[in-house]
């Protein structure tokens, strides 16, 4: 549009000079050799109009010869960068479809037609086709080379990265990603990776400090920040799990600030909780597991709050009761009262609750409750068979879940896979070997008085103002290898340990095959 206004208003001022020089009269007069020749004003601007325009064009042709072999060859040129690119499409999407043999060719012409120094798409294709080739030393090398450019910085650590984990070099695939998260936080790779790792090691304040300034280079939304928060509560409430030992008072912050965060995950409720009641800061924690209670019960919540101020089974009965009336109708409130009353011998109230949940909640932790209510109430060999049948079909009870392996407690990491953050309260997608505990009949059943994880090693009972030292209770994990109850009881007799206690749920000592509890 421009230019062609341009050559408009060119033409409109010629055609004014014309104009003015018709108005202007007389002639213009060359003598040449004796001879004299006479032309009009307008004639002689025409003359010299169309010289001037012969003069241009003979100019640009012979400047289009002296310039014709550059030209010639920048168009070559041209031509194979466009080949070499066409090419090196072709060939990323070979590496990306998993096309070995076509990548590796395409990277070899594309590398023949176009400069790897400078178009660094070059050497990327070639190490993806050596890796997909399986020539994973000669991708190391390029990835590498890459790694030493500034440009190609980053995607040579994650290549080195890549090529860490599939050989097995999780400490090397570690430090590349810490260095990458270095260079730019806002990696998610690298930046969750170094996470991991951090946790791992209960690294926790770098951990922090790492997700921070990842959290700093996302955009601001507000399903961003509740992801976010939910995942700086997990560091938090890792944190607090482990330097209760030492620091009581220092956990007590970072449970509580987890708590603040996201209130509704029961981790960092329950571990703020027992370290309040190990503190002696009772009030707090009650009025915590009370309005926890009310919203989201969950048996870890019952198994701090009952074992907190109690020593003996009926005081923990008391304190189920007192728990229960804040959410009476819920299954965990019946539940909790169930298995209390049971372990106090309160047979009538623990088989009145326990049936409520059977038939409005079944699960396998229920049944099972049940026969060992059938086997202490009448010993009758046949209604026990009968809750152990049930308990065999039922849907197992929600646990927490990491890595589709059933564990005893929530973990910040999961033990599996090293993962933060993966462990989740759920049902078992099937009927999996469980990671439990073992417990010892007086120090480890979770009835016999203990305060949870944690208790107070010092002073039974100390004042809140006072120090208190926090003892974690280390418990380790083994697999169950116990004979399946529902086996043992299909062939007559009754059953052993065949339930993995996980949390609150009951130890089921069962009965031997003369029907006597063991």
């Amino acid at each position: 549009m421009i230019k062609s206004f341009f050559y408009l208003l060119l033409i409109a001022l010629i055609g004014l000079g014309f104009a003015w020089l018709g108005g202007l009269g007389g002639n213009m007069v060359i003598e040449f050799e004796g001879q004299r020749i006479a032309l009009t004003l307008v004639k002689a601007g025409a003359i010299g109009l169309a010289l001037f325009c012969v003069l241009l064009f003979a100019w640009w042709v012979v400047k289009s010869i002296f310039n014709a072999p550059a030209l010639i060859k920048r168009r070559w040129q041209e031509h194979r960068k466009d080949r070499g690119y066409q090419l090196l499409s072709t060939g990323l999407i070979a590496a990306f479809s998993g096309d070995a043999d076509t990548a590796l060719r395409m990277a070899r012409k594309s590398g023949k037609l176009l400069d790897s120094k400078k178009e660094l798409l070059v050497p990327f294709l070639e190490a993806q086709a050596k890796l997909l080739d399986c020539d994973d030393e000669n991708a190391v090398k390029l990835f590498e080379s890459m790694r030493q450019n500034p440009q190609t910085r980053l995607v040579g650590l994650k290549g080195l990265y890549r090529a860490a984990l599939d050989s097995s070099a999780p400490e090397a695939a570690a430090q590349y990603a810490a260095e990458a998260a270095a260079l730019n936080p806002g990696l998610k790779w690298a930046s969750l990776a170094t996470l991991d790792r951090f946790a791992a090691r209960g690294e926790w304040q770098e951990a922090l400090t790492l997700f921070d300034n990842y959290v700093k280079t996302q955009p601001k939304t507000f399903a961003g920040n509740a992801r976010f928060d939910q995942q700086r509560a997990v560091l938090l409430t890792g944190q607090a799990r482990e330097v209760a030992r030492k620091e009581p008072a220092e956990a007590r912050y970072l449970a509580l600030q987890a708590h603040k965060l996201v209130p509704a995950f029961i981790p960092a409720a329950t571990i703020a909780a027992q370290i309040l009641f190990a503190l002696g800061e009772m009030r707090k924690a009650s009025r915590l597991v009370h309005k926890m209670w009310k919203e989201t019960p969950h048996p870890d919540l019952g198994l701090v709050y009952i074992n907190a101020e109690a020593t003996s089974a009926a005081e923990r009965l008391k304190r189920a009761k007192n728990l229960a009336r804040h959410n009476p109708a819920n299954r965990e409130s019946r539940l909790l009262i169930a298995r209390t009353a049971f372990e106090a011998g309160e047979l009538a109230l623990a088989r009145e609750q326990a049936e409520l949940v059977a038939q409005t909640a079944p699960s396998e932790g229920v049944f099972l409750l049940l026969a060992d209510i059938e086997t202490r109430q009448t010993g009758d060999q046949g209604k026990i068979r009968h809750w152990l049948s049930k308990a065999v079909q039922a849907e197992p009870d929600m646990t927490w879940i990491g890595d589709d392996i059933s564990l005893p407690e929530w973990q910040a990491v999961s033990p599996v896979s090293g993962h933060l953050g993966g462990c989740q309260w759920r049902r078992p997608n099937k009927r999996q070997d469980s990671l439990h505990h073992v417990f010892d009949k007086d120090a480890h059943n979770p009835y016999s008085g203990q305060r949870g994880e944690i208790a107070v090693a010092a002073n039974e009972n100390p004042a809140p103002s006072e120090t208190a030292s926090v003892t974690i209770l280390d418990v380790t994990p083994v697999h169950n290898t116990g004979t399946p109850s529902a086996k043992k009881a299909a062939g007559g007799g009754g059953r052993e340990n065949s339930s993995p206690l996980t949390r609150l749920v009951v130890d089921d000592p069962g009965v031997d095959d003369t029907g006597e509890i063991k």
